[in-house]
């Protein structure tokens, strides 16, 4: 009787330190490089777990001269929440993730986190730290993790201009169009020239709109086109360096037309991909009066991966460009997403294919 005891109680002593963290248990920092001026750098924080956890919590230390803007998980097989304060300590990041069940072994998440690097920042090697790392099993025993440090590499070259967004818009009661553009940072930027066509080749100089120079905060332009004629029009910008370098801007097609109902149009080019020469698929939309509209892109599953328009818009015909970003600069992975528009109960849903 007394070996059967001893031996169910080395069993159950055995299950119990078998559902803890083995010596393999790591987080990995995988180490990327950033552009200086650039808002959208991801640095992935990859979580190796061989046993069960229910929750984790880990402090990051970073340098001060670039700044932690966002943080977001990208799950595998269990559903996580995350809550991060970056405002605890100047360079350091709090984030506490936890799960609504337990997380098998290998299906621990990643950690996406956005850092935003100004043009004043030094470039070199930044050292990313974990410190703090504490699991938590099944049993709520914390358990330390092994960490894997690494780096961010912040590289010399400069972007001279990150341009956000351009879109063009008709007012019918103006008859004009407005061209408006949006940058994230600029570099040496001397300005840039409008240029117009009724052909996509065949585009020539119609304006001018000086730069800000070198700095590091976005900024807002518009220009308006009230030269106008035919029912169709072609708009590209050509940023110019303060050295007399240049770099065109995607081209964004407008319909002059005063439609009678609310549109959405199937995206062009469609099939697009982010490895082609244009980068960018165009969605056209019609407004048969000013109102408030919102146009927003999904994946297959129906989670929202970016919204596009969140505006009151002028009656007539717009146009607006997609970059296959999500809200993150994240490019999307290849398949099929949805847009939708809605203004003042319309809604109309198409469907677009991104390729590899």
């Amino acid at each position: 009787m007394k070996r059967k005891i001893v031996f169910y109680t080395f069993v159950c002593l055995y299950l119990l330190c078998s559902l803890g963290f083995s010596q393999n248990d790591s987080l990995i920092i995988v180490s990327k490089s950033g552009l200086l001026g650039s808002t959208q750098n991801l640095v992935p924080l990859n979580l190796k777990n061989s046993q069960l956890i229910q929750g984790l919590e880990l402090t990051l230390d970073y340098n001060t001269e670039i700044e932690c803007f966002d943080v977001q998980t990208t799950d595998r097989t269990s559903a996580f929440t995350c809550d991060f304060d970056k405002n605890l300590i100047t360079g350091h990041i709090k984030i506490v993730l936890y799960s609504g069940s337990t997380i098998t072994a290998g299906s621990g998440p990643i950690l996406n986190i956005t850092f935003r690097v100004p043009l004043t920042a030094t470039p070199g090697t930044y050292p990313l730290n974990l410190v703090d790392v504490i699991a938590v099993d099944s049993w709520v025993q914390p358990v330390q993790l092994t960490t894997v440090n690494g780096n961010f590499v912040v590289e010399d070259a400069v972007i001279p201009v990150e341009l956000a967004s351009f879109s063009a818009s008709y007012q019918p009661s103006e008859k004009q169009v407005i061209l408006e553009w949006r940058t994230h940072s600029e570099n040496n930027n001397y300005g840039f020239e409008i240029q117009r066509g009724t052909q996509a080749d065949q585009l020539k100089r119609i304006g001018f709109a000086p730069g800000h120079g070198t700095i590091s905060q976005p900024r807002d332009y518009s220009f308006i086109d009230a030269k106008i004629s035919a029912n169709q029009y072609f708009y590209r910008l050509k940023q110019i360096d303060t050295d007399g370098s240049f770099v065109f801007s995607d081209i964004v097609e407008i319909h002059i037309s005063n439609p009678a109902e609310y549109q959405l149009s199937q995206n062009y080019p469609n099939p697009f991909t982010l490895k082609s020469q244009t980068k960018n698929t165009i969605i056209g939309f019609g407004m048969p009066e000013e109102q408030f509209v919102e146009i927003k892109i999904y994946n297959l599953l129906g989670r929202e991966v970016k919204t596009l328009v969140s505006a009151v818009k002028s009656r007539g015909a717009h146009a607006i460009q997609w970059d296959g970003r999500d809200y993150l600069g994240s490019p999307v992975s290849s398949g099929v997403y949805y847009y939708q528009m809605k203004s003042a109960g319309f809604t109309k849903l198409r469907k677009m294919l991104i390729l590899e």
